[in-house]
């Protein structure tokens, strides 16, 4: 049997899913889980990314819209108690920062990163400019 996706939107989808399962040999793996970030989410947190890396300085410093993604997502992570990981380097060298990657997140979870961002901007004036 092959690997087999059911997005559960209407009553046929559940049944074929149902179906799936019934048929489904013993030992086979069921998974239900949320849908990851949608393309309008995607295109949205990218969108303030840019908007924050040109317009905030933090700690006297300018960042690119990578560093920005990394510290909203992992002072979003943080606000919401899902403690990212702050561990020593493997080479010794500093820490790493371990945390959930923005493609992997839900839907909910991706609007609450959006929304932080809002507030972020918000807070030091930043003024969205993508549609």
């Amino acid at each position: 049997m092959n690997k087999q996706y059911f997005i559960l939107a209407h009553d046929t989808a559940r049944e074929m899913a149902i179906q799936a399962i019934m048929n489904a040999p013993d030992g086979y793996v069921v998974e239900v889980k949320e849908p990851t970030r949608t393309l309008a989410q995607n295109s949205t947190l990218h969108g303030q990314l840019n908007d924050i890396s040109e317009q905030v300085v933090w700690h006297t410093q300018k960042f690119n819209p990578v560093i920005w993604k990394r510290l909203s997502t992992f002072s979003y992570l943080r606000e919401i108690n899902e403690k990212p990981l702050l561990i020593p380097a493997l080479d010794q060298s500093g820490v790493d920062l371990i945390y959930e990657k923005t493609s992997h997140m839900g839907v909910k979870m991706m609007t609450g990163l959006i929304d932080w961002n809002f507030a972020f901007g918000a807070e030091h004036n930043v003024r969205w400019t993508y549609a």
